[in-house]
């Protein structure tokens, strides 16, 4: 039974977020890191592919299954196939039906391999045309978003607007980043231009480009191997954009002090402790949980901030600080990045 690395690594991440509510940001690179790079730019879109569609393939899975309950795992072999067949031109359709099916036997679920079989090929010879009771709920499930968002941006923008904003959500962008704490204290903070960036990171000049819209964010349209490797050296820290500009809107005098709840994995609360005004604040950073909480202090170490004080605490319960303790309180939650 051969399935291939980056299918095999896609499905572990959805059965684990779909079993314990795990996070991609997290998963994805624990599992990808001794991939090739073919294979760990193919996990990393059938993951992200699957999730952003996710509600428009379990329609589809609907429409070919009927009622029929379905465990977890052949669930999530059936996204992950209809996701290739319907989404991606270049994966042939006998290879993602195989390896859909090996998915299900390596996960002992044997009864279910013709029945996940059928289905996969009877996508492949055309997916069946799905029927809405109003156009929200169509904006809903082609796109993936929930009802009670696209309800809002059609009451505010209009229902024609709302299905262009939904539409350009799922477009996949290239990688942003930005650099971190750790390379300030390396290579300097003044004159961080595109070409000394290349430079100090070894990257070819055009590969990257700054956001134009949130300050100190790039995208990487090329030298993904590179910006790994500065990645796992705490150079830079890959973060979307929009995570982002939630952190560049959290504005602390100086000498002030922020509290970030529900912190982990650290991606806002490491990029605001990483400005220059910020070296003599107090960042304290805080979540629930054990594990997010030995992961937001990993990342914050990693990024070269040890300043930044990491607690495990209950945010839904009377916090450990007296009031007017904090100059910002940060909550994004549940923080995905």
């Amino acid at each position: 039974m051969k399935i291939s690395p980056a299918r095999t690594g896609a499905f572990d991440i959805l059965a684990r977020i779909e079993g314990e509510n795990a996070f991609s940001s997290i998963l994805l690179p624990q599992v990808t890191a001794r991939l090739s790079d073919a294979d760990r730019n193919l996990c990393y879109e059938l993951v992200l592919g699957s999730l952003r569609r996710q509600m428009y393939l379990d329609a589809v899975i609907s429409q070919f299954a009927g009622e029929k309950k379905l465990d977890s795992e052949v669930r999530t072999a059936l996204r992950l196939g209809l996701f290739q067949i319907i989404f991606l031109d270049r994966v042939p359709a006998h290879a993602a039906i195989n390896e859909s099916v090996n998915l299900v036997l390596r996960s002992r679920k044997r009864s279910a391999r013709g029945f996940v079989n059928a289905i996969l090929r009877k996508a492949s010879a055309g997916v069946p045309e799905l029927k809405f009771e109003d156009p929200v709920g169509e904006i809903c499930v082609m796109t993936s978003h929930p009802r009670w968002l696209v309800s809002k941006w059609v009451a505010d923008f209009g229902l024609e607007a709302a299905a262009a904003i939904c539409t350009a959500n799922n477009e996949p962008v290239s990688p942003a980043f930005r650099l971190t704490s750790r390379y300030f204290k390396e290579f300097g903070r003044s004159e961080a231009t595109i070409e000394k960036i290349c430079s100090d990171l070894g990257l070819k000049i055009g590969s990257i480009r700054e956001s134009g819209l949130v300050a100190d964010c790039y995208f990487a349209d090329e030298g993904r191997k590179q910006l790994r490797r500065a990645a796992e050296k705490g150079y830079v820290y890959f973060q979307d954009a929009g995570s982002q500009l939630v952190a560049n809107a959290v504005q602390i005098r100086l000498g002030g002090s922020l509290l970030d709840l529900c912190a982990s994995p650290g991606g806002k609360v490491t990029k605001i402790a990483a400005q220059a005004e910020m070296s003599r604040s107090i960042c304290v950073a805080a979540d629930l949980s054990t594990s997010r909480v030995l992961n937001l202090k990993a990342n914050c170490n990693h990024q070269g901030l040890e300043s930044v004080d990491v607690l495990q605490l209950d945010a839904t319960r009377e916090l450990p600080f007296s009031g007017g303790s904090f100059d910002a309180v940060l909550v994004d939650a549940p923080c995905p990045g």
